[in-house]
């Protein structure tokens, strides 16, 4: 693919004062083609000389572009080559993070299930705490109600003697019990 930065090596069209397969004069006035095409039209042998000298001139142009061509790609290679190492270096870099943060988040994930077990389990030991606490008021409850009937067997046998009432089988409320305490 030609760079359309670089001159053409033939013009596109050529004069009559021009010889075909020279360069065009409208590309470098000052050049001393003019010059060599002019002394060219004085005899054949001078015509070669010519056509030889501007074959050689049109070689040394091509040459000359070839190698800015070739140092251009090969510059633009290296660029490409410089790119493709950034680019898969970072790209090393990214999936090292990506595994730090994978294992992070897995640790995390972790840590979460350890702490509801953890708080599950101490959720389901506050409720049995709390169980035998209540068993416990209960229990002391019934007691304190034995200690309290086996004190004052008066009050419930007045208790007892009256018709219609159930608070011989009915538990004491507290009130009744700090009634007792204080008699």
């Amino acid at each position: 693919m030609p760079d359309s930065r670089l001159l053409p090596l033939r013009p596109a069209q050529t004069k009559q004062d021009v010889i075909i397969g020279s360069s065009d004069p409208r590309q470098s006035p000052s050049s001393s083609l003019k010059l060599v095409l002019e002394q060219a039209n004085a005899g054949s042998s001078n015509t070669c000389r010519a056509i030889h000298a501007l074959w050689n001139q049109d070689v040394k142009e091509v040459t000359s572009r070839m190698y800015l061509v070739e140092a251009s790609l090969s510059a633009s290679q290296d660029e490409m080559a410089r790119c493709d190492e950034q680019h898969e270096e970072d790209m090393h870099k990214l999936r090292t993070k990506v595994y730090v943060l994978e294992e992070k988040v897995h640790v995390l994930q972790e840590d979460m299930l350890n702490s509801r077990q953890e708080h599950y389990d101490f959720s389901q030991e506050l409720r049995a705490e709390l169980h035998r606490t209540r068993e416990l008021l209960h229990q002391i409850t019934g007691d304190i109600q034995v200690l309290k009937d086996n004190e004052s067997p008066g009050l419930v046998e007045v208790a007892n003697s009256s018709e219609g009432s159930d608070s011989a089988s009915s538990p004491a409320t507290p009130e009744a019990i700090d009634a007792w305490g204080t008699k």
